[in-house]
């Protein structure tokens, strides 16, 4: 989960991708017979909800059952993902296979050291899920948002040049992402509210194992 995960502009929200992702890996690992669990972060009521893995289908039913739960707003001056990244860290065995499913259009650059280590022991793969309007904000005139903790913001989304800009800084915090995932080995398998979940995870996985970054 994510500040931002309660939003979408295509088909559903970015919180609906990210457990539609949860549960397709999920149940791909469970059909190999694999250990599967989870930790569920993002917001106050919450914090990190951590679903121990079991080669059962009791730790995957629980983690689905509570991303369906509506979340609270998030703790200001937190990372919840980061966070999580270092409780996974302290309490996950060596040689697992770990997804990152979140909303990654941030500054990425206090995740590099626990990402760095959790990929020296683990396979890691960050998983962002995303929304066209995280891109590209269409002409809507003055319009008001919601930030992350239930503020209202109100922004002239008819300035040209204020939209040339919001896509440039989300260029950079993707280019961000990814250099920083490519120097670590890990790869980067974007979902998008208007994409069809499955395709993407499929397509990403076989770019992966052809690069042979995921075998």
């Amino acid at each position: 989960q994510g500040p931002h995960m309660n939003f979408g502009t295509r088909n559903t929200f970015k919180s609906v991708q990210a457990a539609r992702a949860a549960a397709l890996l999920g149940w791909a690992a469970n059909g190999l017979h694999d250990r599967v669990g989870g930790l569920l972060f993002g917001d106050s009521q919450r914090k990190i909800h951590h679903f121990r893995p079991t080669k059962d289908r009791r730790a995957l039913w629980r983690l689905l059952k509570s991303l369906s739960e509506k979340s609270e707003h998030p703790v200001r001056d937190t990372d919840p993902l980061l966070h999580a990244l270092q409780q996974v860290e302290r309490g996950t065995l060596v040689g697992s296979l770990i997804f990152v499913i979140a909303d990654l259009n941030r500054d990425v650059t206090n995740l590099e050291t626990t990402l760095g280590r959790l990929s020296q022991r683990h396979t890691v793969v960050m998983i962002p899920v995303d929304d066209p309007a995280d891109r590209s904000l269409p002409d809507m005139g003055r319009t008001l948002f919601s930030d992350p903790f239930g503020e209202l913001i109100e922004v002239d989304t008819s300035d040209a040049e204020a939209r040339q800009n919001y896509t440039q800084n989300w260029e950079q915090r993707r280019a961000q992402l990814r250099g920083i995932a490519n120097g670590l080995g890990i790869p980067v398998i974007p979902v998008s509210t208007g994409a069809d979940v499955q395709q993407a995870l499929m397509t990403g996985m076989k770019a992966s194992a052809r690069r042979r970054v995921l075998r």
